[in-house]
């Protein structure tokens, strides 16, 4: 049944950790999680359940199943039983009347799936009627691009073009620092890695 109650004490967090922000999912999520991993030794399991999600991804997982949680609760469902006529609807009202973006639609079906357990074989985010909806989705509200403005390198070559043997040292530097950054067109960390 759909309508089981939704206990209320705390445990570990998405990564099998107390969560950063001092809340927790539901007690179902750290059994269920180890339900998964029954046939690896208990260390593994450990080390899996500790690692598995980056900290950034564990925080943004945790607020995004709390949505989740509260929707089932206003409902009075069971977050932990994976209804997939639920998890569509629930979806395409973030999409549509919440008016989220595509992207946080995804990223909240992959962090509903990462909870649940497999519903025919398919994890929730893959299972054919989600991965549909994001189908659609994608083509009635598709990403935006990260970036949608850009610069004119031009600029910066011509700003620069001026002989070496006139710069002072940090001048010098900046100009290297920048052309090197311009051709390998990534982040800072990038550069800094360069040998």
């Amino acid at each position: 049944s759909h309508t089981t109650e939704v206990p209320q004490e705390p445990v570990a967090g998405p990564s099998g950790k107390q969560s950063p922000t001092g809340k927790c999912f539901t007690p179902d999520y750290l059994a269920h999680r180890r339900e998964q991993l029954k046939d690896v030794p208990r260390e593994v399991q450990d080390y899996i359940l500790n690692n598995e999600l980056k900290e950034s991804t564990a925080i943004a997982y945790e607020a995004k199943w709390k949505l989740w949680a509260s929707h089932c609760a206003g409902k009075g469902l069971n977050p932990m039983v994976p209804d997939i006529p639920t998890i569509a609807a629930y979806l395409h009202q973030r999409l549509q009347v919440q008016g989220v973006k595509y992207k946080t639609m995804e990223s909240d079906a992959a962090a509903i799936s990462k909870f649940l357990p497999l519903v025919e074989g398919y994890s929730v985010f893959n299972h054919p009627v989600i991965k549909r909806l994001r189908q659609a989705s994608y083509h009635v509200v598709p990403p935006e691009p990260k970036y949608s403005e850009f610069w004119d390198a031009e600029l910066v070559l011509t700003a620069w073009n001026t002989p070496n043997t006139d710069l002072p040292l940090l001048d010098l530097s900046r100009k290297t620092y920048t052309l090197c950054k311009l051709m390998s067109m990534g982040r800072d960390a990038d550069v800094t890695n360069f040998q």
